[in-house]
């Protein structure tokens, strides 16, 4: 439990002190385009693992032919959502008419390809409790990446600065990951067969990622919609500042919960 509190503890804290470095360098502005482009790269993250992962951490028995599918379809979605992220991007910089909105959300949506091969392995060590390595994972990352953004930044990259930090942070925990789990995908493995019987599961969590990504995003497609990107940056700022704190606990408790549940979940007194 201890290391699922240091997970989430430790990563928030790493890019709570980022952002608000980056919040005295940078300009509204950049906050609001990139978060313009990360309100629709959200609700296409919906589809991004379609649940398999939850599933992998849910099953009673998971065999490594569930891994290697779960890791073939978040790969393969991962590669669809990225290129429908490029096509949709300048759809969405004239639907809040702001031109700079389409580089940054084609560059963002390269993000689902670099997440999508470290989802399984993820899953993985969620299921076996091994928090220390997802500890490892996300406090790496965000201090990587935030390293690289903090640099940009300083070297005069506005908007694309934010942009480095967020693919630098994505790459950097897939390393880390990969680093710390002994597991690893086998193409052979790869079964529709597994992927019908992690289905039932998968496809209720799909459902809940898409009505919470309508309710995480619609949010900012309406403010930046509405008003523009420098509200928008001013907003994502105070959301940051106050909203993220609380759900740091809650998001631990549940991380920690949810695999060790699962794994009692036929012994309903001892659940």
């Amino acid at each position: 439990m201890i290391w699922a509190i240091v997970q989430q503890v430790g990563g928030q804290a790493a890019s709570y002190a980022v952002f608000f470095l980056l919040a005295a360098i940078l300009r509204p502005e950049d906050f609001g385009i990139v978060g313009m482009a990360s309100a629709w790269i959200g609700l296409l993250g919906a589809f991004a693992e379609i649940g398999f992962g939850a599933a992998i951490v849910q099953r009673a028995e998971v065999r490594s032919e569930h891994l290697s599918t779960t890791f073939a379809i978040n790969l393969a979605g991962g590669l669809i959502l990225a290129l429908a992220g490029v096509l949709l991007a300048w759809g969405a910089a004239d639907f809040f008419d702001t031109p700079a909105v389409g580089p940054v959300m084609a560059a963002l949506s390269l993000g689902f390809v670099i997440r999508a091969i470290s989802l399984a392995q993820a899953a993985y060590a969620q299921r076996e409790l091994r928090f220390r390595a997802l500890a490892v994972r996300d406090i790496g990352a965000s201090a990587v990446g935030g390293l690289v953004g903090v640099g940009m930044a300083l070297g005069g990259w506005g908007v694309w600065s934010l942009v480095g930090m967020t693919l630098v942070n994505n790459a950097a925990g897939a390393i880390l990951i990969w680093r710390t789990t002994d597991w690893r995908p086998r193409w052979r493995e790869v079964s529709l067969a597994r992927a019908r019987e992690l289905w039932p599961f998968s496809s209720r969590i799909l459902g809940f990622n898409i009505l919470k990504a309508l309710v995480q995003n619609v949010d900012r497609l309406v403010i930046g919609f509405v008003l523009g990107a420098g509200a928008l940056g001013i907003y994502t700022f105070a959301w940051r500042v106050v909203v993220f704190p609380v759900r740091v606990l809650s998001s631990a408790l549940g991380a920690y919960l949810f695999p060790k549940a699962s794994r009692l979940q036929h012994d309903h007194p001892a659940v």
